[in-house]
C-alpha cells in the first residue's frame, strides 16, 4: 500500500510541478493525472485479486474507458515519470 500511495504522489508532483493549487486542480481534473491515477489503482487490485478486488477492477476498468477512452491494461508495467500528452 506504501508504494502505491508513493508512485501516486510522485506522479501527482511530476504533473502539478509542486505547486499546491496546481496539485489540487491537476488531482481533480487533469485527464492524464486520472488516466494514471486509475491505473495505478487498478494495477495494485489486480497483484492482489480476490472476489472483492475483482469488482473493483471491473468498475475501474468501465470507467477508464467510458470515461477517458483509454485502455491500458492493468497488467502491463508502466514505469515512473510517465506521461499522457493526448490522454483521449
Amino acid at each position: 500500500m506504501k508504494a502505491l500511495f508513493t508512485a501516486i504522489v510522485s506522479d501527482l508532483r511530476i504533473y502539478s510541478k509542486g505547486n499546491i493549487f496546481r496539485t489540487i486542480l491537476c488531482f481533480l481534473f487533469n485527464m492524464s493525472f486520472r488516466i494514471l491515477l486509475n491505473y495505478r489503482i487498478g494495477h495494485y487490485l489486480n497483484q492482489r485479486r480476490n472476489i472483492l478486488n475483482n469488482i473493483l477492477i471491473m468498475w475501474l476498468k468501465k470507467r477508464q474507458c467510458k470515461h477517458y477512452a483509454s485502455d491500458i491494461s492493468y497488467e502491463a508495467i508502466l514505469g515512473k515519470n510517465i506521461r499522457f500528452p493526448h490522454p483521449i
